[in-house]
């Protein structure tokens, strides 16, 4: 049996000090609803956002994950052997992250000579900002975060897209039965421009809908927030993944489109980094991207060990609800190869145009580099289920 424990960041930490001394005062939550918006975040050109530590978040998503003693002890030898550390910053505590989950618990990382550590930040615009500052050096969240700071300034490159279609069931409340039934409701996303957001308005542009005049968007949070909100009816749909979806559907709410299972090309969990970065560190990214393809082989074949990871990272020991969450991610959203490619950015592209013009005509060929994940490919890592 393995044991896993998940203690607070301190990545988090550093950061909520780095907001509490900009702003003189305390970090508040979030609300579970808020007035609609219709523009998009703007652009992030420097790292001058301090990130709300992960506390701001729910329970369940409220503390870094982190790996067992016996990993950490693995970890500390290491780093003294010269181990490079790399930390990796990610905004949500869901499934589609199981490849980098199990990269850390079942020691791949080690194993590869990557001293690796997964921050949880809540808000993808926190985990750019400590990407852009040097506190990380991979950015593992929506590639739509990726485009809007590349546009602003930023000279990053995507090498992977781990989760290349919407994770998503478009869960609603009892009394909405059609997409078109949204017409001048609230319908809650993680935040502007965000995969949930661009998912969330590419489907109600397909039913005929106008996001920004049909409905409200409101930002809401990560998905256990989202969850809570459609709970307490702040909220009548969102996207949302299982286990949250089941959650929602025993209290008498409904999926009304398997968004996950038009297998529509999505930049959900782009994986970036500083160009810089890349360039100093090249056999150091490759075998980060090996560890990540090693990783997502294993979720893959061994269901009983990554479903051990998802108890501790998603704190639950409902055996339906992780059953339910592991099929979701392993047969319909994780790549085991995940080849960064164009067509997967292209939505975001038209979507985030409307409101951030810098985008319009956007080559996003020039900040895409396959080569990593071609590498783990030649030399069948995918097959690897060690």
């Amino acid at each position: 049996m393995h044991t896993f424990r998940t203690p607070a960041s301190p990545l988090a930490g550093a950061m909520l000090a780095l907001s509490l001394a900009a702003c003189g005062g305390s970090a508040a939550s979030s609300p579970a609803a808020s007035a609609p918006v219709a523009a998009s975040s703007p652009p992030v050109a420097a790292p001058s956002v301090a990130a709300k530590p992960a506390s701001a978040a729910p329970a369940s998503a409220s503390v870094a994950t982190k790996p067992s003693a016996a990993a950490s002890a693995a970890a500390s030898a290491q780093a003294a052997a010269g181990a490079p550390k790399v930390t990796v910053v990610y905004n949500a505590v869901a499934t589609p992250y199981l490849p980098l989950w199990i990269g850390k618990e079942a020691g791949i990382f080690q194993k590869n000579n990557l001293n690796v550590d997964p921050q949880v930040l809540s808000g993808a615009s926190n985990s750019m900002a400590a990407l852009l500052s040097n506190q990380a050096q991979v950015f593992q969240a929506g590639g739509s975060d990726v485009l809007n700071a590349v546009v602003g300034g930023a000279d990053l490159v995507i090498v992977g897209t781990m989760a290349p279609t919407y994770p998503y069931l478009f869960e609603a409340q009892a009394d909405i039965k059609t997409v078109t039934d949204l017409k001048g409701k609230k319908i809650g996303i993680g935040s502007i421009g965000d995969t949930s957001d661009i998912a969330t308005r590419l489907v109600l542009q397909k039913a005929g809908m106008d996001p920004d005049k049909d409905v409200s968007i409101v930002a809401v949070g990560n998905p256990q927030t989202r969850t809570t909100a459609m709970l307490s009816g702040a909220i009548q749909a969102t996207m949302d993944s299982p286990p949250d979806t089941l959650t929602l559907e025993d209290k008498g709410m409904h999926s009304i489109l398997d968004a996950a299972a038009l297998k529509l090309p999505a930049s959900n969990q782009a994986i970036a980094v500083q160009r810089s970065w890349l360039n100093a560190n090249k056999p150091v990214l490759q075998r980060y991207v090996d560890s990540l393809v090693e990783a997502a082989a294993k979720g893959k074949a061994d269901k009983d060990y990554a479903i051990g990871v998802m108890k501790t990272y998603l704190k639950t020991d409902d055996m339906r609800a992780l059953n339910n969450a592991y099929d979701f991610a392993v047969n319909e959203n994780i790549a085991v190869l995940p080849y960064p490619k164009p067509e997967q950015y292209q939505d975001a592209i038209a979507i985030l145009s409307k409101t951030n013009p810098k985008l319009t005509g956007f080559d996003v060929t020039k900040i895409l580099d396959d080569e990593f994940v071609a590498s783990a490919a030649q030399r069948g890592l995918d097959k690897s289920a060690s």
